[in-house]
């Protein structure tokens, strides 16, 4: 019998990068012009940029890392159907343990809170298929109170200082939002729409179980909104509209800017999600 092999600190590093590779992630779209995707195809050129860079050591390599202090490229795939770029960074979150009223030396009422910072690890991603041009930039979900626009245009700012294409816009979402809406291929469970004078209006299923559709004095509310457009959709993509691409709900919320997925998902479900939101977009 072979005796069984120490796993050692790099192997849970990449099997954490394989568990924490799709999900839990806001993801940004974006179409690349022709012009620029014919130079992600050069080989040549693209390894001459990261070389520029000094990133050739993970150019179609890999390397591990924990908990970088500031966001670090762990790994750069290219092929000649994608460009994939992944970063790693860490992040901390606070968890309260504990909170109690204490009396100061005046005597005044204070409140103490005591928070356990939590360390973890986040992944960041902007691949794109050099077939399509179509691209992601992929977020590892933010702790609350943290900007995901700032977050999006740091990681836009380093490809621009590397391919010199300038800040890449993001697709704009509100086309999709109500024709996904009516599309049946989802259960909504919370839509927000915007009308023709700004008012915002939320309706809300009573739970993730139910939609909207299954109440008829919401969707009859719903109905009754017709010359506006929808801002937000909280969808459960579901597995028996989809011909057999999923095999169990997957949870979206739908923003103009972007799309949250929330779950871990494998990527093929996330591509299969991304490509139905494409093509409610065209």
């Amino acid at each position: 019998m072979a005796a069984s092999r120490k796993i050692t600190r790099e192997d849970l590093v990449s099997l954490l990068d394989q568990i924490e590779g799709f999900g839990n992630q806001h993801i940004y779209l974006f179409k690349i012009p022709e012009t620029w995707l014919e130079k992600l195809c050069d080989i040549n050129w693209v390894k001459t940029v990261f070389e520029d860079h000094g990133l050739i050591d993970v150019y179609n390599q890999y390397k591990p890392l924990v908990l970088p202090e500031q966001p670090e490229v762990i790994s750069i795939n290219h092929s000649s159907d994608w460009l994939r770029i992944r970063w790693v960074t860490k992040r901390e979150k606070l968890e309260l343990m504990e909170e109690r009223k204490e009396a100061d030396e005046k005597k005044r009422e204070i409140l103490v809170k005591k928070f356990l910072i939590r360390k973890y690890r986040a992944t960041t991603m902007f691949r794109v298929s050099l077939i399509t041009g179509d691209a992601e930039l992929l977020i590892h979900r933010l702790p609350q109170g943290f900007d995901y626009r700032r977050e999006k245009n740091k990681y836009l700012r380093r490809l621009d200082e590397w391919f010199g294409w300038g800040v890449l816009r993001h697709l704009d979402l509100y086309p999709a939002i109500s024709k996904i809406e009516n599309s049946g291929e989802v259960r909504v469970r919370d839509v927000g729409v915007r009308t023709v004078r700004g008012s915002h209006i939320d309706i809300i299923s009573p739970s993730r179980k139910h939609g909207i559709h299954d109440d008829p004095d919401a969707f009859s509310a719903r109905r009754t909104i017709r010359t506006g457009t929808g801002s937000k959709g909280n969808f459960y993509w579901l597995p028996d509209k989809t011909g057999g691409m999923l095999s169990r709900e997957v949870h979206t919320i739908i923003y103009r800017d972007r799309v949250a997925f929330l779950g871990e998902y494998r990527e093929e479900e996330i591509n299969y999600v991304l490509g139905r939101i494409r093509h409610f977009i065209e």
